[in-house]
């Protein structure tokens, strides 16, 4: 993921499959993830917050990493889609064909539904480090911290789509039924906590007017 977010943007708004959906909820998850650091950093070195100074700076440490893990996912995504575009494209004609066709595809949306997986939880781990200093921080950008929690929500949102659009074609349906019931817990979940921190933040700037 070397590029400018200009050339990023004019990618995604092309005919090009890749990057789609999955690249899109990673670079969101990232920017949440970055916007929960700046949030900390901007409350790290003040006297009014030291009290929090070392849990602020273990969770800029671990949003740190959590947003360039997301960044990786964006080109992950791209890489595990190419299976899938190539699997589909197969010749289908003749029985021998059509079965290598059916358990190349197979193993291709399996492989599909990993990274945005891998994204929903990236996001979780981002979310619960947001929510444990979101508050305790600068008063002034208390806005970010709840930005920063609705990022990273609309990414698990996001991610979330790219799963079910992959269970929905495979074969296997009780692995499928699994992914997506799995999947499904983590949305709920992580809708509910967000949306909850988020009304929260939100309050706590109107009633500070």
């Amino acid at each position: 993921m070397q590029r400018s977010c200009t050339s990023f943007a004019e990618v995604l708004a092309s005919k090009s499959a890749v990057p789609g959906g999955g690249g899109a909820a990673a670079l969101v998850g990232a920017l949440g993830s970055a916007l929960g650091m700046m949030y900390l950093n901007l409350s790290i070195g003040k006297k009014k917050y030291a009290q929090y100074e070392a849990d602020f700076q273990k969770k800029v440490e671990d949003l740190d990493l959590i947003k360039d893990q997301l960044l990786r996912c964006v080109d992950e995504d791209a890489a595990a889609f190419r299976p899938l575009a190539k699997a589909y494209s197969m010749p289908k004609d003749t029985e021998t064909e059509r079965k290598r066709y059916l358990e190349t595809l197979e193993a291709a949306l399996y492989m599909a539904c990993s990274v945005p997986e891998k994204i929903m939880d990236l996001c979780e781990e981002a979310l619960d480090a947001i929510e444990a200093v979101a508050g305790k921080g600068s008063e002034l950008a208390k806005s970010d911290a709840a930005a920063a929690a609705m990022l990273c929500m609309s990414a698990i949102n996001a991610a979330h789509l790219n799963v079910l659009i992959n269970t929905t074609s495979m074969s296997n349906r009780a692995e499928a039924e699994a992914i997506t019931a799995r999947c499904d817990s983590k949305l709920m979940r992580n809708n509910i906590r967000a949306s909850e921190l988020i009304d929260t933040l939100r309050d706590e700037i109107r009633q500070s007017e």
